[in-house]
């Protein structure tokens, strides 16, 4: 879609007309609208050619895994959105006399990450016209192409239902500051990307839903089944080349089957570097040093391997670093975004837990973090305790952190990351993050509490002194 300095102005105008319109739609027009562009959207967006495309333009993942996240996000989100109501009339509590009324909130500014672009402007674009708001997406201009591509596939759909296709457009030609005029015209603004864009969504001053720095860390105890762990990470960490946020990125495995978990995670591609060969890795990935760039992301291991020098085979799926320094002190320690997986070891229960904070710490605070155990109570110990807003037991972050067939997370594109990650919700963003909640309070009769009751001991105490 055509768009300059000056055509900014004329596609918001365009956007908040459309919206408008949407406005006055009742909530069954809206539920076939979303099934309508939902079938365009798994149909025509999940293509291979598109996925080919993404991948093609961005130089990331793979074209397999972009077209089957593309429809397993579609369908999902379209599982979470059927018959419910987001028009109007969404909640009623006789017992508090209170109606809860869903309104849109208008012309939305969506980023569009360069990993599984395809998913994230149709998954958007599902929960925009469930919510009777507009949308204009700024994509990374890596996969601008592609972004406007599956943005043209949705207003086709839009069009031939008779629904004004300027409810969703996608700026042709993004930069830095044309999405911060974007985000400053917006009425809403949900950032999805790397640290540069959510930091200028913050930094607007239209309110906005941001995703925070993955880092997943997974504790693998001495009661895990753990041929089904090596299977369960590996699967979530190859997915894609290891490009998503949620892809699992360090091991804290217990010492009594630390090898044994090697040797799981070998036999099934993984591939364990030695000393020589992990510096060699850490150089090539982070040339520049902490502070740098990460080179490679989004590459198979084979290609990361040959890059460093290192024969790890055809067949490997992963590499597999276990670093002499610290957790936290490592390169190893952080974020990743591509098929290589950093492990340490611990003793006591306990001492996993430290070193999951730590890594957190240093670096994924509010992300996730996963745990393989068969001991009740332990998965609970790691959500009550740790600075996360998401805990997968006995299955993969990658895999099921932004909604799985195998798990109840709601299917989302954008992860939130609460305070601890800078974010205003530790949830994942849906349609419920998109509308305005208008109030309705009838008048009742309050329970009256008992003074005893409201102070407790305290009460009691004061009236005995008396």
């Amino acid at each position: 879609m055509a768009q300059g300095q000056s055509g900014l102005e004329h596609i918001l105008k365009r956007a908040r007309t459309a919206q408008a319109v949407a406005a006055t739609w009742s909530q069954e027009k809206v539920d076939d609208l979303v099934a309508a562009a939902g079938w365009a959207a798994w149909q025509e967006g999940g293509t291979i050619e598109l996925a080919r495309q993404a991948a093609a333009e961005s130089g990331l993942g793979r074209a397999e895994d972009i077209a089957k996240r593309h429809r397993n996000r579609v369908l999902g989100l379209l599982g979470d959105l059927h018959r419910v109501p987001s028009c109007g009339l969404i909640e009623t509590d006789v017992g508090s006399g209170l109606k809860k009324f869903a309104q849109p909130i208008g012309v939305i500014a969506m980023t569009i990450p360069a990993t599984a672009p395809t998913a994230a402007v149709a998954g958007n674009a599902l929960t925009i016209l469930k919510t009777r708001n507009a949308a204009v997406f700024c994509p990374n201009p890596s996969v601008a192409g592609v972004a406007d591509t599956m943005t043209e596939i949705l207003r086709r759909a839009l069009a031939a239902y008779g629904a004004p296709a300027d409810l969703l457009q996608c700026l042709s030609d993004p930069n830095r500051e044309i999405m911060k005029e974007l985000m400053a015209a917006s009425d809403l603004v949900i950032a999805t990307g790397g640290r540069g864009v959510v930091e200028r969504a913050r930094a607007s001053v239209t309110p906005c839903y941001t995703a925070g720095v993955g880092n997943s860390v997974i504790l693998v105890d001495e009661t895990a089944d753990i041929g089904a762990a090596a299977a369960s990470i590996l699967a979530g960490k190859c997915f894609d080349n290891g490009t998503s946020c949620s892809a699992e990125s360090v091991l804290v495995i217990q010492e009594d089957v630390w090898q044994a978990m090697i040797e799981a995670l070998v036999a099934q591609g993984g591939y364990l570097c030695t000393a020589k060969e992990s510096e060699r890795l850490a150089g090539t990935f982070w040339p520049q040093g902490a502070e740098g760039p990460r080179r490679l992301i989004g590459r198979s291991a084979t290609q990361i391997a040959a890059a460093a020098d290192i024969c790890a085979g055809s067949s490997a799926r992963a590499l597999l670093v276990a670093p002499e320094e610290a957790p936290g002190s490592s390169l190893f320690s952080g974020e990743k975004l591509a098929p290589i997986l950093a492990l340490w070891p611990y003793q006591a229960f306990d001492d996993g837990l430290e070193i999951l904070r730590r890594l957190l710490e240093h670096c994924g605070r509010g992300h996730s973090c996963g745990i393989y155990s068969r001991v009740d109570g332990r998965p609970e110990v790691l959500a009550q305790t740790l600075p996360v807003a998401r805990v997968m037991c006995n299955h993969s972050t990658g895999i099921g952190n932004s909604g799985a067939p195998n798990n109840g997370m709601p299917f989302t594109t954008t992860l939130s990351c609460g305070s601890w990650g800078g974010s205003i919700t530790t949830e994942n963003v849906t349609w419920r993050h998109l509308v305005n909640v208008t109030w309705l309070a009838q008048p009742i009769e309050r329970p009256r509490q008992k003074l005893a009751d409201l102070f407790g001991r305290h009460f009691r105490e004061i009236t005995a002194a008396e």
